[in-house]
């Protein structure tokens, strides 16, 4: 690595970076897909400029129901795109991002896993067109954290879940643990840099191309920098940390009553309430996924144990059957046997290609649900302001009708330019924050009925094959027991 360009130091990263943790330097949306941005959803963008303390657009909501999950198409999906569940190698845009060599580093409860990032990159911002870094877990969570902070009402790709048991027994190294840890993490890195914006974010760059120092010096910046990761930020933050060992619960939200006592945002509880049916309806899929392959792992546990049994009969023929049928015997046992790999090979790939694409969407979901709650906490925000300035102009009122002194009068107008200042600013996140979710989340809809479409054509095709493998290997020992049958008639 080079030394770190400026763009390291303190503060923001790339040049023309807004200070402001609302206002991320505007990204060019070229090529980005019409239908991500509101085809599904009907997400109105157009009113996102409204004012006034009813919310603007609050009646602009989709008809409940419209995009239920039991009207969703499951025709073949379209060939031009390619599934975002985990381990999937997403389109990167102007990146290709890999994580590979997953290697052990120190002893004890020192030890971590780190993994070699390899970026290629045809943004002028970065220092060259292919480079490589060394990251451990905690360093994809610090992107995250800073993408959580940075773009309040995006949904930010979510990370993989740290396991219940911890490193003293081991479990973080198993091959099977890392294995699929940098998949998930691969996929987390392409998301970010496939995303339209996020792909833009100056922490990304850090987290891609800073030598060890820089980055340590990146990490330690953003924890010294007031007010980092931002309000909006540090509630989503707080809240996945919260959640990382996942439970399949839904994140809940309490909705307090309003300081102007009107109806809130009605697009977003409309938004909040198909996620919600989303979020029941696949969950409920996903533990269905579990049982089905539990008891297909069952099943070929059972059928070893029968297969060895029919052995050791055939290997006692000359004792105890004749030697034809102790033959047969133990043939059965071997084509048992072949079941019973059939079907742990078949539980298996009912995980791989149903449970965990289910248990990625799941993930997406929360982090939805994590962007529409920072739009409801910036809409409460906004509606506080306004109670505030109402209430400054009240009090002012009165002390007209009283007529206060000179002082007293400047500082009730100081306050009440304090406070529309407060209402703008508050109604100006707020609209913002209500504009990336409707993009957003029609955007995500696009992606999950994508991806749930191939999951499901995944699963047909492999009961189906499933199926003819199976009858493949009874069916080649049939004609064996038949003509024994036969004979003995």
């Amino acid at each position: 690595m080079n030394d770190a360009p400026d763009y390291f130091s303190v503060g923001a990263i790339m040049p023309g970076a807004s200070s402001s943790p609302f206002m991320p330097a505007s990204p060019a949306r070229a090529g980005s897909s019409p239908a991500a941005n509101g085809a599904l959803v009907n997400a109105r963008a157009g009113c996102g400029g409204g004012g006034g303390g009813s919310g603007g657009c609050a009646d602009n909501g989709f008809a409940d129901g419209t995009q239920s999950f039991q009207d969703l198409d499951i025709s073949p999906p379209a060939r031009d795109r390619t599934p975002s569940g985990a381990g999937t190698a997403e389109a990167d845009g102007p990146f290709h991002v890999t994580v590979t060599e997953p290697a052990r580093q120190g002893e004890g409860m020192h030890a971590y896993i780190a993994y070699k990032v390899t970026t290629r990159t045809s943004l002028p911002q970065y220092s060259a067109a292919e480079f490589h870094v060394s990251r451990r877990f905690r360093d994809f969570d610090w992107l995250f954290t800073q993408l959580v902070g940075k773009w309040p009402g995006l949904i930010i790709p979510p990370l993989p879940e740290k396991p219940i048991v911890g490193k003293v027994s081991g479990a973080d190294f198993t091959p099977e643990f890392v294995e699929g840890r940098r998949k998930h993490l691969e996929t987390f890195v392409r998301r970010v840099t496939s995303h339209v914006e996020l792909h833009h974010a100056e922490a990304l760059q850090v987290f891609l191309e800073a030598s060890d120092e820089a980055f340590d010096a990146a990490k330690a910046a953003s924890r010294a920098h007031a007010g980092q990761p931002g309000r909006w930020g540090q509630l989503l933050t707080d809240g996945w940390h919260g959640l990382r060992s996942w439970s399949g619960k839904s994140l809940g939200m309490s909705t307090a009553a309003l300081p102007d006592g009107g109806v809130g945002d009605r697009q977003c509880d409309e938004l909040r309430a198909y996620v919600s049916r989303l979020e029941s309806q696949l969950g409920a899929l996903h533990r269905s996924a579990e049982r089905l392959a539990k008891r297909h792992r069952s099943e070929a546990a059972g059928m070893t144990e029968v297969g060895a049994a029919f052995a050791q009969l055939g290997a006692n023929g000359d004792e105890d059957w004749p030697k034809p049928l102790a033959s047969q015997l133990s043939h059965l046992g071997v084509t048992s046997d072949l079941a019973a790999r059939a079907l742990s090979e078949q539980a298996d790939a009912e995980c791989e290609s149903l449970e965990e694409p289910l248990r990625d969407v799941l993930r997406r979901l929360h982090q939805c649900r994590q962007a529409l709650s920072t739009r409801e906490h910036a809409y409460h925000a906004w509606q506080s302001a306004i109670a505030t300035l109402d209430a400054r102009r009240s009090k002012a009122a009165k002390a007209i009708g009283a007529e206060a002194t000179d002082g007293k009068a400047q500082q009730m107008e100081l306050e009440l330019g304090e406070g529309e200042a407060a209402v703008r600013q508050a109604h100006a996140e707020y609209d913002q924050i209500k504009e990336r979710t409707n993009r957003e989340v029609a955007r995500f809809q696009e992606e999950v009925m994508h991806d749930v479409k191939a999951l499901l054509a995944t699963f047909v095709r492999l009961q189906a094959n499933s199926c003819n493998r199976e009858h493949g290997v009874w069916s080649q020992l049939l004609p064996r027991f038949e003509a024994t049958v036969s004979k003995q008639r």
